[in-house]
């Protein structure tokens, strides 16, 4: 690493929005409804390469209701269908590391 490069797996900058609300529904239950934005900027994979992963812009929302003993939730994440990898590391034939999609086995 040389003075001025950019730390590996780290974004120059992610912004992240959330709201949640609820209201009661009757009966002893509240409903909720919470919706998450995330936009994440493009960073570069470790071993110095030039591989990066591209930006990315997650969204996730959960609606559901609650009562003093149950609670009943519908989730979704990645509902903009982004190709959301946790990070971005050289692939090399056999390897699979947890942050890339499995390699192709055609």
């Amino acid at each position: 690493m040389q003075d001025g490069d950019r730390l590996p797996l780290v974004p120059e900058y992610t912004l992240s929005l959330t709201g949640n609300y609820s209201w009661a529904l009757g009966g002893g239950w509240l409903g909720q409804a919470s919706m998450g934005y995330s936009h994440i900027d493009k960073q570069y994979g470790a071993f110095r390469t030039d591989r990066s992963r591209r930006q990315s812009r997650p969204l996730r929302m959960r609606i559901g209701a609650d009562n003093e003993h149950f609670g009943v939730w519908l989730f979704g994440s990645n509902l903009l269908e982004e190709n959301c990898y946790l990070c971005a590391t050289c692939k090399r034939p056999g390897l699979f590391h947890p942050g890339l999609p499995a390699p192709d086995r055609h």
